[in-house]
């Protein structure tokens, strides 16, 4: 389950920074220890694959454990991802490993061979690169995604992904709410009103639900939420937008009825005809 690659990676990353203490939370790097992690586990090799679509390659057979990374990959923030994934394979999945030597990270939308495999994998490289208290300090000193993602050495895609996590997970926001908000402060310049919007959002949300407080904390902060960006817009124009389709499949399903009633009545006709000509009745017309 997902739960056990985030506990897993709480682990490791606790060593990360044990063995590598800093001033504050936001210098926190696992990315420079992942090969070695890899190499304490088997043969780690980095080759051009045929497939551009296969980021990564784990197994374990009669030879050992082995991990294969794309020489290919263009960024190097997929390519410590990649290494990220293959290392949670190896931690969450060594009996998959043995048995199933296709267990692969691909790009954007893939059919995958155990989706369950790819998710726990992918969850555990998002949150060891990435950790909880990292990122609420990273938003506590108004890092910007420019230097989240050179510091951590993270995709923009992760870090979209580690907000909306944690605001579902911590926070309590519906998920909904969530995207709007995390899509709004990926996607606008990064000294917009936006942004300053969201870090006072995440300054004044809460972790846990206030002792004096009758609302649940979901409630709260959702509350707090819209308080900070123009979500009632934003569901006003997903409301019209429902309303406009429930109207175009209402009159698509109106013109469908039309049509079999029409057919219908073709249809009728014909076995009318077809009835007279074989009883050599009188035609109907």
């Amino acid at each position: 389950m997902v739960k056990t690659s985030i506990r897993v990676a709480k682990h490791i990353e606790k060593w990360v920074k044990s063995v590598n203490p800093q001033k504050s939370l936001t210098d926190y790097n696992a990315a420079k220890y992942l090969v070695s992690f890899l190499e304490d586990r088997g043969l780690y090799m980095e080759v051009p694959f045929r497939n551009k679509l296969i980021l990564g390659h784990s197994l374990i057979d009669e030879l050992g454990a082995s991990t294969m990374i794309n020489k290919n990959i263009p960024t190097l923030e997929r390519k410590i991802f990649t290494q990220a994934h293959e290392l949670g394979h190896h931690i969450l999945d060594p009996d998959l490993l043995r048995n199933n030597s296709e267990i692969d990270i691909l790009t954007e939308d893939p059919v995958v061979l155990n989706k369950e495999a790819e998710m726990r994998a992918n969850a555990f490289a998002a949150h060891l690169l990435l950790p909880d208290d990292v990122l609420d300090a990273s938003m506590v000193e108004h890092k910007t995604r420019r230097e989240i993602k050179a510091t951590q050495q993270i995709s923009y895609e992760t870090l979209g992904y580690r907000l909306s996590t944690y605001m579902n997970s911590i926070f309590k926001i519906p998920k909904d709410l969530t995207e709007f908000i995390v899509n709004e402060f990926m996607e606008s310049d990064i000294n917009s009103e936006i942004n300053k919007n969201f870090y006072d959002f995440w300054k004044n949300a809460y972790t846990r639900k206030p002792i004096y407080s009758t609302e649940s904390l979901s409630t709260i902060n959702q509350e707090i939420a819209i308080k900070y960006c123009d979500y009632p817009t934003h569901m006003y124009r997903k409301l019209k937008k429902i309303q406009i389709q429930e109207n175009e499949n209402f009159y698509k399903t109106r013109e469908e009825r039309l049509l079999y009633s029409a057919l219908a009545e073709n249809y009728e006709i014909i076995d009318d005809f077809v009835y007279s000509y074989e009883n050599n009745k009188d035609l109907p017309f």
